[in-house]
């Protein structure tokens, strides 16, 4: 009788190969315990994939073990965009594991901790599956290490799908949690209409009513006007109650990521195009003043000759920029009423974050590369002749390459991103501006 050795809590043979996880490095099979279900991929285009996996992980350190298992999750994490039509795909890169936090973790994330303690045989290091600033991500990860007996690592992770973070299309609301000493707070974060903002409306509507009224203009010489420039203004603030919508919570800053996103869905470029969502950048640039929003340090002490510290460069650059469309009396009157009310007090602290896009990939992956090259050796017809010669069989697919046969291209590959959103937690409101410019694609 043939005894095999069982490892892991079972038998590899036991999965499938396809719901194992594997990398550089990286050997994670399915494993069922009291922590939850063995893990397994999505069985179709609904599903996600969910459960624990355990295993061994080949790295020096701690650090470079996190990198390498969550190097191994893109294709099975994607982006959660808010509903909005956006390519959710992320590069391996994008992908990382941080030290987690005790208060982030409550009493469930200890009992967790315990199991996979008593799992592993030594105390681990806990770590929480995230992506870049702002991202919100299609699940929950945790990851357990521990110092393997012959080099390495020992790791248990665990994947959990997250409930579609979707707005309620009479009341966009989204439930935002707040970490804190006690625990997390919840709170429901709803947008505004914009016609509360008659300026930044006349504002927004203005500029586009003007490329309309250009690409109408028979004396404009052009038989195609694209506009070069698009504004969209959002506003969102916190309403009274904990409204129960069928979402996890989502912080803040990820609000915010998910407003980025959703204005890039109503501008032209992609009105019938993905969202490239994975090139957003998110950045929180400190915090500003009201003396600061509205230039009154400038006329009191002459701004442009003070020295701008490097910190602060970023912020004084994107408030500079907001400065050219919403004007000191605009912002004044409509915007900082609602911002910094009188009840929020003088001192009240705005943040402000910006939002742009990295450079377009030229390859998103091996398989577009493939398909450009598959493309690129079908012919293509050089004359009309080649289309309609008396020897062309019509019942069998042409030989010629089909239009759109390559790889998808960037809708924003020649648009720059401008986006600066104020923030104010204490009387609960958030102003998102946000500014699409073309680029010459004749520019060096």
């Amino acid at each position: 009788m043939e005894i095999k050795k069982l490892s892991h809590g079972g038998s590899d043979d036991l999965f499938p190969t396809e719901n194992r996880l594997s990398g550089r490095g990286v050997a994670l099979v399915p494993h069922a315990c009291e922590l939850g279900v063995a893990g397994r991929q999505p069985a179709n285009l609904k599903d996600r994939a969910q459960g624990l996996w355990r295993g061994a992980v080949d790295a020096s350190d701690l650090l470079g073990a996190a990198v390498c298992v969550a190097s191994t999750l893109a294709g099975t994490v994607k982006l959660d965009c808010f509903g909005s039509l956006a390519s959710c795909d992320l590069e391996p890169a994008a992908l990382r594991f941080l030290p987690r936090v005790p208060s982030e973790s409550g009493e469930e994330g200890e009992r967790e901790d315990k199991l996979a303690a008593s799992l592993l045989g030594l105390e681990p290091s806990a770590f929480r599956l995230a992506g870049q600033p702002g991202q919100v991500l299609s699940h929950d990860g945790d990851l357990w290490l521990v110092p393997g007996a012959s080099g390495g690592f020992d790791a248990l992770l665990q994947l959990r799908p997250r409930h579609p973070v979707v707005a309620k299309p009479e009341a966009r609301c989204c439930r935002v949690g707040k970490h804190g000493p006690m625990g997390v707070m919840l709170e429901t974060w709803s947008e505004v209409p914009m016609v509360e903002f008659p300026r930044l409306l006349q504002l927004m509507m203005g500029r586009h009513g003007s490329q309309l009224s250009a690409a109408k203009d028979a004396r404009s010489g052009f038989l195609v006007e694209e506009p070069d420039e698009i504004v969209v203004f959002h506003c969102w603030h916190r309403v009274e109650g904990n409204e129960a919508m069928n979402s996890d919570s989502i912080s803040l800053e990820q609000l915010l990521w998910l407003d980025v996103v959703d204005s890039l869905a109503e501008t032209e470029p992609c009105e019938e195009e993905l969202v490239p969502a994975p090139r957003i950048v998110f950045a929180d640039e400190g915090v500003t003043s009201r003396s600061e929003l509205l230039e009154e340090e400038k006329a009191r002490t002459g701004f442009e000759d003070k020295e701008v510290l490097p910190e602060d460069a970023p912020r004084l650059a994107s408030l500079s920029f907001l400065k050219q469309y919403v004007l000191p009396e605009v912002m004044k009157e409509e915007v900082l009423p609602r911002l910094m009310p009188d009840c929020a007090g003088g001192g009240a602290v705005v943040r402000v974050f910006s939002a742009s896009l990295s450079d377009a990939p030229a390859l998103a992956s091996a398989s577009a590369a493939a398909l450009l090259a598959s493309a690129r050796a079908t012919p293509l017809p050089a004359t009309l002749d080649d289309l309609f010669a008396d020897d062309v069989d019509f019942r069998v697919p042409p030989p010629w390459a089909a239009p759109g046969a390559g790889p998808a291209q960037d809708p924003l590959r020649l648009f720059d991103l401008t986006s600066v959103i104020l923030l104010n937690e204490r009387s609960g409101l958030a102003m998102a501006f946000h500014c699409l410019q073309a680029e010459d694609p004749c520019a060096s």
